[in-house]
């Protein structure tokens, strides 16, 4: 290469980068030639995954929660990557065995997700509060109700599991001496319409309890159908758990004179 091509290099490597972004037969090129990294920590990580890598998947995962918050891990890589695997599963590009290994992972790699306890930090008042974390259809959004009662324990907020099944005798026991929020989490694609169709009965049974409704990481599909939800008896829908922790904390007892919907006692 002489002089000439060394010049022309740099602008002919930018025009082809330029092309291949806009013509999708091309577009091997901006990996070969762009500067970006091939894949982000989400896709990183769900690679390993679906590798069946479980030891890497979980170094990935500890190298994110080293660098930022718990918060931006669980928004940025693992609700995204749930969402990812509940998607490809329904499609039936995940086979049998393989999805068995993702959501096993997942959870285990959820369930030893640390919590910082800041209870002595708070009002005594915000320790009344007990959050009920319900999945609405399947194991994903059991996963995704799991992620946001880690990420509201790492913030001081008592929170737990639930199901539908067992909301009633939850209630029974929490109602005595903590205010009640009651939280659906929706990860599948199909469970929005779930959701509607649970929150009925809730509100039905208990016309005062506060409902939040998590459809988590599905931005678009939330603006669509918020307002159906509300409609039905939610007292308000998120996408994303920064929105969720953000509600749930606006609904403190602490700060119940300037919330909206304060949490409420059921008698």
């Amino acid at each position: 290469m002489g002089p000439v091509g060394l010049l022309l290099s740099t602008p002919l490597t930018v025009c082809l980068v330029v092309i291949s972004k806009r013509v999708p037969q091309l577009e091997f090129l901006t990996v070969m030639l762009g500067d970006e990294p091939v894949l982000g920590p989400k896709s990183r990580f769900y690679q390993r995954l679906l590798a069946l890598d479980r030891e890497e998947a979980a170094d990935l995962l500890a190298r994110e929660m080293s660098n930022k918050s718990l918060m931006e891990v669980c928004d940025t890589v693992l609700i995204p990557t749930l969402r990812m695997a509940t998607f490809d599963n329904q499609c039936g590009m995940l086979e049998a065995k393989r999805a068995a290994f993702v959501f096993a992972c997942l959870r285990a790699l959820i369930s030893n997700l640390g919590s910082r306890n800041k209870a002595a930090d708070q009002d005594p008042q915000s320790r009344n509060l007990m959050i009920l974390s319900l999945p609405v259809l399947s194991e994903p959004d059991e996963l995704a109700a799991l992620l946001f009662v880690k990420l509201l324990q790492s913030e001081g907020v008592s929170a737990q599991p639930a199901t539908f099944g067992d909301l009633k005798a939850q209630i029974d026991v929490w109602c005595k001496s903590n205010q009640l929020i009651v939280c659906l989490s929706a990860i599948s694609p199909s469970a929005t319409e779930s959701a509607r169709r649970l929150v009925k009965p809730i509100r039905r049974q208990f016309p005062e309890l506060p409902i939040l409704v998590g459809l988590w990481n599905a931005a678009d599909e939330g603006k669509m159908d918020s307002g159906d939800l509300q409609a039905t008896g939610a007292n308000q829908v998120v996408t994303t758990l920064q929105e969720g922790l953000d509600a749930i904390l606006k609904w403190l007892p602490i700060s119940s004179h300037n919330a909206e919907m304060p949490a409420t006692r059921l008698s």
